[in-house]
């Protein structure tokens, strides 16, 4: 490596609206509780190689279909995501099979790639649907990813010459401003060089970040990927405005306006993110730390609905066609400047993930300190209060599944996608282990669609969870005489409970209300469930002349969803104690139940 090229093309790989949408999905994973200390791989060390992997299936998406000349049925095609997320979730579990030889994403960073590119196009089941060959997927990511596949392979290299031909780069330029001060008057001029300070002290400020971990931290995932979305190419628009291309300007103008409006929002969000890590609170003070603990998570929940909010225009405008040609210039500064907001909003939420988890391992080993020292006074219980700790440890090395209804009360955020097709749409969602007999759809008196059904995990599913439940209480058991007798007077509940922690965000019931099109054919709404994947067509009544409403592209929901939970998201409820008073793997998180 070592010369500043290699740096500059990081910042190239191509984040289209799928691939943000695609590489968001990704990220969540880490929000379940159990991930946000244990994972065998954290979020910040994947997430270039996911957003790498995001850009790979998004550029080769509609050439797969294409490839096969058209031996694909779009009812029958995978969702986006394919089998991408729960193979990731095997892989923070452990289960690294799905890699192969390419076990460590650290070392190889290419092969991890391209197998959660493959993956992506893989059903519910972990096969390839009928008509794709994986050696088609690898000939269309030579082909088309090798720019991105370069990016996967420079992060096995060392930077530090690179960075310090940028830094002597930047200290000329700087020294060259400096000695030619601006005009007086020149109002333009000292505006310029204070956003240009602002700029130098975040840089500082990341600086300081990443030397302060054993890890490569915050800014270096948002280099990866901020680049602008490829340019969408467009119709030569007649001279004037269309009806249509009207209603589109008024959408075009609407998103750049609330671009305009996040721009401070999100810029207030990096001031005080790095406000908290310049923070010091008291180390012995259990309080304190859930004070701060407390603001930080404040603090992500509006890096999340800002992501959110970007991501939402991004699609949006994405979906837009035939726009005029002033119209398509806008759209383009817009995409672009969305595009550098998301990258800034992630290296917020990145940092502020860092604070997060750093500051729950102090709480928790400040709490642990404090039960030792409560457990240190109080007299050890006779030997016949109770079962001994070896006798509780054999006992729960099988611990009992959970009934079907503990599943029902947990909510799963359930992703589904939507395209359009000549003849009807098609609603779609990888879900494996879905239990038929509890799928149902229901109209509504306003035309729209409900969508509800329940995931049980599967058998090896079921007896992972309940191996390491069992791991998990012996360990516990074998800390006191007094944690034995708690365990022993709630095992029942110690046990379910420990499931609902394990399943959150990936088993549970999920409902879905969908805003139907107006042409719509209600009476012939059909559904099926094969390889793991829901797929809901929803044909057409024929019309004589094209639809008047916009094309929904895949990725995106038909229709309105219904009012946000804003305040509600995966990650960042509080990860609070179980109903027996304890947890086994991070606690509950209220965003996962009904």
């Amino acid at each position: 490596m070592g010369d500043s090229s290699s740096i500059s093309s990081m910042r190239g790989v191509p984040m289209t609206p799928s691939a943000w949408a695609l590489a968001s999905l990704w990220a969540e994973i880490w929000d379940a509780p159990r991930f946000r200390s244990k994972a065998a791989l954290t979020r910040e060390a994947l997430a270039p190689l996911l957003k790498i992997a995001a850009s790979c299936v998004a550029g080769i998406q509609q050439h797969v279909l294409s490839s096969q000349g058209g031996s694909v049925d779009a009812k029958a095609a995978v969702p986006p995501q394919g089998a991408s997320r729960d193979l990731l979730v095997a892989l923070l579990d452990g289960d690294a099979s799905f890699l192969g030889e390419a076990s460590e994403p650290s070392k190889n960073p290419v092969s991890f790639v391209k197998a959660l590119a493959r993956s992506a196009f893989m059903t519910g089941d972990g096969d390839y649907p009928e008509g794709v060959a994986e050696a088609s997927i690898d000939e269309l990511l030579s082909k088309h990813c090798s720019s991105q596949l370069q990016q996967a392979e420079l992060l096995l290299q060392d930077p530090s010459a690179a960075l310090q031909n940028a830094l002597e780069g930047a200290r000329s330029s700087v020294q060259e401003i400096i000695a030619t001060p601006p005009a007086s008057g020149d109002l333009a001029g000292v505006a310029n060089r204070h956003l240009l300070i602002q700029r130098l002290e975040r840089v500082v400020e990341d600086c300081r970040s990443m030397a302060a971990n054993s890890e490569v931290g915050p800014g270096s995932d948002a280099d990866v990927g901020s680049s602008a979305s490829s340019e969408l190419t467009e119709d030569e628009p007649p001279l004037k405005r269309t009806k249509s291309q009207v209603a589109a300007n008024l959408k075009v103008q609407k998103v750049k306006q609330h671009h305009e409006n996040l721009q401070k929002e999100v810029f207030d969000l990096s001031r005080t993110t790095s406000a908290l890590t310049k923070h010091e609170i008291p180390e012995d003070e259990i309080e304190a730390v859930q004070a701060e603990l407390k603001t930080v998570e404040e603090a992500r929940k509006k890096a999340r609905n800002f992501g959110e909010d970007l991501l939402e225009d991004m699609l949006a405008l994405d979906n837009l066609s035939g726009l005029a040609e002033d119209d398509r210039t806008t759209r383009k500064t817009v995409i672009a400047g969305i595009d550098g907001l998301l990258a800034d909003v992630d290296t917020a939420k990145s940092r502020l993930a860092n604070m997060h988890k750093q500051l729950e391992d102090k709480l928790k080993t400040l709490e642990e300190k404090k039960q030792s020292k409560a457990d240190a006074e109080e007299p050890l219980p006779r030997a016949d209060d109770g079962p001994t700790p070896r006798q509780l440890q054999q006992s729960a090395l099988q611990p009992p599944p959970p009934a079907k209804d503990v599943w029902q009360k947990l909510r799963l955020p359930l992703r589904f996608y939507s395209t359009e097709a000549a003849d009807h749409y098609l609603i779609s969602a990888t879900v494996p282990g879905l239990d038929l007999d509890d799928l149902k759809l229901e109209l509504g008196s306003s035309n729209t669609l409900l969508v509800e059904g329940l995931k049980l995990p599967s058998q090896p599913a079921a007896s992972s969870m309940r191996k390491k439940i069992g791991q998990k209480i012996k360990q516990l058991a074998q800390r006191s005489p007094k944690q034995s007798a708690k365990l022993a007077d709630a095992i029942a509940q110690v046990a379910a409970d420990a499931y609902v922690e394990l399943g959150q965000g990936e088993f549970g019931r999920f409902a879905e209300t969908f805003q139907l099109p107006e042409d719509v054919n209600t009476d012939a709404i059909d559904a099926s469930y094969k390889d793991g994947v829901l797929r809901i067509v929803l044909p057409k009544v024929p019309r004589s002349r094209p639809p008047a409403y916009p094309v929904h592209n895949a990725g995106r929901f038909l229709g309105a969803r219904g009012p946000r939970r804003r305040n509600a998201h995966p990650g960042l409820g509080s990860a609070a104690a179980a109903p027996w008073g304890g947890s086994l793997f991070g606690g509950h998180d209220d965003f996962f139940t009904w």
